[in-house]
C-alpha cells in the first residue's frame, strides 16, 4: 500500500497538469450534485433537470481545471490549459452520468435525476 501511495505522489508532482484536470473534473461533478440535490427543484421537468447539471458539470469543470492548474503550473500556455481543460470537461460530462447514479446509491437523498429508470 506504500509504495501505492508513493508512486501516485511521484506521479503527481510530476505531471501537476494531470491532477489539476481531475481535481478540475472532480469538483465540477460534485458541483452538479450539489446543485441537484439542493438546488434544482423536485417539479422541474426530468429533461430540464438532466440538461443543467450537464451544463453546470461542463463549465464548472472546465473553469475549476483551468484554474488549478494555471496555479499548479503557471509556466504553461494560457490557450493550452483552456483548450485541454475543456476536453477533459466533455469527457467528464459523459462520466457525469454513472457519477451519480453510484452517488444516489450510496447516499440516496441526493435523488439524481440520472438514478431513475427510463
Amino acid at each position: 500500500m506504500t509504495d501505492l501511495i508513493d508512486w501516485l505522489l511521484r506521479v503527481g508532482r510530476s505531471h501537476l497538469d494531470i491532477v489539476a484536470i481531475l481535481l478540475g473534473t472532480g469538483a465540477g461533478n460534485a458541483a452538479s450534485l450539489i446543485l441537484e440535490r439542493y438546488f434544482i427543484p423536485e417539479t422541474m421537468p426530468g429533461r430540464q433537470q438532466q440538461g443543467i447539471t450537464v451544463i453546470v458539470a461542463l463549465v464548472a469543470g472546465a473553469s475549476l481545471s483551468y484554474l488549478t492548474w494555471g496555479v499548479l503550473d503557471p509556466t504553461d500556455s494560457a490557450s493550452m490549459r483552456s483548450i485541454v481543460s475543456i476536453s477533459a470537461a466533455i469527457l467528464a460530462v459523459i462520466i457525469y452520468p454513472i457519477v451519480a447514479r453510484l452517488a444516489t446509491a450510496r447516499w440516496p437523498a441526493i435523488g439524481s435525476i440520472w438514478a431513475q429508470p427510463k
